[in-house]
């Protein structure tokens, strides 16, 4: 069934039962998604350069978490350091920083804490995806930041590598928080 004539819930989004479930198991399947999100009739993430690698099964589920995982650290990054709320993919800017709560109000401290989480932890998995060395921070990069396509078989093997490294430190992370 094509996304055009899948039923919609009574809120107006396309129907989430099992039974319209979007088939993405053939090339064609998957660029007809592709194309439908860049038109707008589907969800914005299978119209980026890492929707499209994962629908052409060029990376696994666990990457793509982790390359979705990677542009919201971004963008959480860029609004802690005042660089504002950017659309990686567009480059637009977006939100206004000339109306900031007081720094001494409980909003202002709840947001300095969020800051200073956001710059913490995109310290952390910047330290890790440079460790997997120069072409693998640029893959993740091109890939998740700029929505850069047209890494060929050498940066595809490099983008493996930094979104293997992201998953299984967000992995690590999230098993030593549920110890505590």
């Amino acid at each position: 069934m094509s996304i055009v004539n899948r039923p919609r819930e009574p809120n107006g989004r396309l129907s989430r039962a099992p039974e319209y479930a979007i088939d993405t198991s053939s090339p064609t399947a998957a660029k007809r998604l592709r194309d439908a999100a860049l038109r707008g009739m589907a969800s914005a993430e299978w119209g980026t350069e890492l929707g499209r690698l994962f629908l052409a099964d060029d990376i696994t589920s666990g990457e793509y978490t982790a390359g979705k995982r990677w542009t919201a650290t971004v963008r959480r990054y860029h609004e802690a350091i005042g660089a504002g709320a950017v659309n990686l993919v567009t480059g637009q800017a977006h939100g206004d920083a000339a109306h900031d709560p007081d720094p001494d109000s409980e909003e202002g401290r709840r947001r300095i804490w969020r800051a200073r989480q956001a710059i913490k932890e995109m310290h952390a998995a910047l330290a890790v995806l440079e460790d997997t060395g120069a072409a693998s921070t640029m893959a993740v990069r091109e890939v998740c930041e700029h929505d850069h396509a047209g890494l060929g078989w050498v940066g595809l093997c490099a983008l493996h590598r930094g979104l293997s490294a992201l998953a299984d430190h967000w992995s690590h992370t999230r098993r030593r928080r549920r110890r505590n």
